[in-house]
């Protein structure tokens, strides 16, 4: 009973995750069609553009994380820092990184 109300208010997981997916189903779609015209070839120098965007920006954001581990270590002086070891496995590439 007050599940059903919970979920007549705020809707089901389901109903949240179509809502919450929508918007990136209409951009893959929209994506589509310029891309089902490329040959096997630009298709392949397509991917080789996208994974470089990709590795572009997951280096700044390695950049970033590294940055922020110098700063928190300086500020916390040269003992161990809480949490590091995740900060260092994220700098070295260890640690996979969720988009979504």
């Amino acid at each position: 009973m007050f599940g059903k109300l919970i979920e007549a208010i705020f809707g089901s997981k389901h109903t949240r995750d179509v809502q919450r997916l929508t918007p990136i189903v209409g951009e893959i779609n929209r994506l589509g069609p310029p891309l089902r015209q490329l040959s096997d070839e630009q298709l392949r120098a397509k991917t080789d553009e996208f994974r470089a965007a990709v590795a572009e920006k997951v280096g700044s954001i390695r950049d970033s994380v590294r940055d922020l581990h110098d700063r928190l270590t300086a500020v916390s002086g040269a003992g161990a820092v809480e949490g590091a070891g995740a900060v260092e496995g994220a700098v070295a590439g260890e640690v996979e990184i969720d988009f979504y």
